[in-house]
């Protein structure tokens, strides 16, 4: 509930959900396909790969499949 009583997170994510459908990507999608990418070892040289004007919903590449 604390979350409910403050401004500043609830600001945060409108900008940060703003700018994801602003590239015209799903927003549900593109934090759970980019959340699970980073959970199994994303390279850190590869992120760019992860903004959502970059990012294309894509099966995850075998050699970093578990």
């Amino acid at each position: 509930m604390a979350f409910l009583r403050q401004f500043a997170p609830a600001a945060r994510s409108a900008v940060v959900l703003s700018i994801i459908e602003t590239c015209g990507v799903d927003a549900e999608a593109y934090m759970a396909d980019v959340t699970e990418r980073i959970q199994n070892d994303w390279p850190a040289s590869r992120w760019d790969e992860l903004m959502p004007w970059n990012w294309a919903r894509q099966e995850m590449p075998l050699s970093l499949a578990a």
